[in-house]
């Protein structure tokens, strides 16, 4: 291949779109941290059915995965005063912010998935929105029905 061809298809391709997407996710992660919003999280007393709605949100909110696990679970183990968290806890928080994680226009995929079909993320929120919704719903209901049995 030509070194004038790759020139010509970098310029079609717009590559300089993909290290502006990762420099977005991380300066609004930046922020979120710097904002206080982890801190002050950490010092309510939250039920696990609070923290699963909280991680939904902060997996939307930042998209990403481990940051707000690593809210989540110190916030878990100091309120629960336990040393380890239950797998079926775990298994609930991280489906939740995997959720969210899946949805929001931060996500690397979601954004390129948008951006090669030439589509608006309100489109693809719309298809994606209706899956992630029942699983949530699911989710928040075989949590309900653990807390009965």
């Amino acid at each position: 291949m030509k070194v004038s061809s790759v020139k010509t298809i970098s310029k079609k391709m717009k590559i300089w779109r993909f290290p502006l997407i990762i420099f977005s996710m991380f300066l609004f992660l930046e922020v979120f941290i710097f904002s206080g919003a982890p801190e002050e999280i950490a010092s309510l007393d939250l039920s696990v059915f609070l923290l699963i709605l909280i991680g939904f949100f902060l997996g939307l909110g930042t998209g990403r995965i481990q940051l707000p696990i690593s809210i989540l679970i110190p916030i878990y183990l100091a309120q629960f005063t336990v040393l380890t968290m239950p797998l079926l806890d775990f298994i609930f928080i991280y489906t939740s912010i995997f959720l969210g994680y899946l949805i929001t226009p931060l996500h690397p995929c979601v954004a390129y998935s948008t951006e090669y079909f030439k589509t608006s993320f309100i489109k693809v929120a719309k298809i994606l929105g209706k899956p992630i919704l029942v699983s949530f719903m699911l989710l928040l209901g075989l949590y309900g029905l653990f807390l009965i049995l």
